[in-house]
């Protein structure tokens, strides 16, 4: 096989190397945040149902081989490629970064189906419900399809500068666009049909209130990460910036969930706080309030006396 010739573009090669370092080292750190919310998780709640249990598996199993990836990448280009006739595979999309990028694709679609769910469980039998949560799916499987071709044509063609073939570049420019377009969707969403559920009571406003935050600061999140990506890869052509965020991307999806999980029994100690005030005397418990927040009750699941969710 004949080396790969080194593009002119890219003569820059700390432009190549240091976006690509940054991002290891900062996917690492997210790495580990991931695994102490995965541990955490496990911990808490224990009996929680079982498909929110093998959902967490699966997502922390995924970005573990990611991590590894992105690892043998990093290897191949920082001690591999520093021997000099190597030194052309810096201008090479690894193989095993290419198929990290798949798995992003992948990690994406699974986060963005279990917010497709949660829009269908508040959504208390909204009229609206169907057409909103198809577009949510919709969006979502558009963006794997496209990401996944675009994978295809990287690992077919991995001269690096073919990243910017109008064919390729559209395609990851459409993924982009579509995944964050369904990030949005599904924060207007929620802050939708949760407005849509408020009863009047103060316990449960406040409820309602905290979950909006936490639906509009995860789009919020997301949908930059996806702006930033974006904008990286037109704006700036002849570095690899936007490998940067790319390696990042799938562990702030990963984080949210588990963010989005692992923050329920916060909540449930907020509406304790907020009942307890509400019935000083009455010696009403929490259990007995229940009947109070049925509307986001699906959002903010409380614990059985086996501390079963």
């Amino acid at each position: 096989m004949a080396a790969a010739s080194v593009p002119a573009p890219l003569i820059n090669f700390a432009s190549v190397e240091s976006p690509f370092l940054i991002g290891t080292m900062v996917s690492c750190a997210l790495y580990g945040i991931t695994c102490a919310q995965t541990v955490y998780y496990y911990r808490t709640y224990p009996v929680d149902h079982i498909y929110r249990k093998i959902l967490v598996g699966i997502l922390f199993l995924l970005e573990t081989v990611h991590l590894m990836l992105v690892g043998e990448a990093s290897h191949f280009f920082f001690v591999v490629c520093k021997v000099p006739e190597k030194l052309a595979g810096m201008f090479l999309i690894r193989t095993t970064f290419a198929a990290s990028f798949a798995i992003t694709v992948v990690l994406t679609s699974l986060v963005q189906g279990f917010y497709a769910w949660r829009v269908w469980s508040v959504s208390n039998l909204h009229k609206f419900r169907m057409p909103i949560v198809g577009i949510i799916v919709a969006t979502s499987f558009t963006q794997f399809c496209l990401g996944i071709t675009a994978d295809v044509f990287l690992y077919t063609d991995p001269e690096l500068t073919h990243v910017h073939d109008p064919l390729v570049e559209g395609l990851y420019s459409s993924q982009l666009a579509v995944a964050m377009t369904c990030d949005i969707a599904i924060s207007l969403a929620l802050v939708y049909f949760l407005n849509q559920s408020r009863s009047g009571f103060r316990s449960t406003e406040n409820i309602i209130d905290r979950l909006i935050l936490y639906s509009v600061n995860v789009g919020l999140v997301t949908s930059a990460i996806s702006i930033v990506t974006f904008a990286t890869f037109h704006a700036l052509p002849s570095t690899t910036m936007f490998t940067l965020f790319t390696e990042i991307i799938s562990k702030i999806y990963v984080n949210s969930l588990l963010v989005t999980l692992n923050s329920r029994n916060n909540i449930k100690r907020v509406l304790e706080k907020h009942a307890a005030e509400a019935y000083p005397l009455s010696g009403t418990s929490f259990s007995q309030t229940r009947v109070l927040v049925t509307a986001p009750s699906q959002e903010t699941p409380s614990l059985d006396a086996k501390g079963r969710v």
